[in-house]
């Protein structure tokens, strides 16, 4: 997955990046169906705040929103 992920972005990861966790916590304030954010692509999206960095917690996969 990180291969992908280089590749793709052209970004540089660590060697030992941790996966299959949590990295940081936001608050959800809307959902929106246009946004000026260049990485808004619709149909909805998301608006977050107060987006913080968490000391890294485990978690098993899980999709959508949900409390920590």
């Amino acid at each position: 997955m990180c291969d992908e992920i280089r590749d793709r972005f052209k970004v540089k990861l660590p060697d030992d990046l941790a996966l299959g966790g949590i990295v940081g916590t936001a608050t959800l304030a809307d959902c929106v169906t246009s946004y000026s954010s260049p990485f808004f692509s619709g149909p909805f999206g998301f608006v977050m705040e107060d987006a913080r960095f968490v000391k890294f917690q485990e978690c098993d996969g899980a999709l959508g929103i949900f409390r920590l």
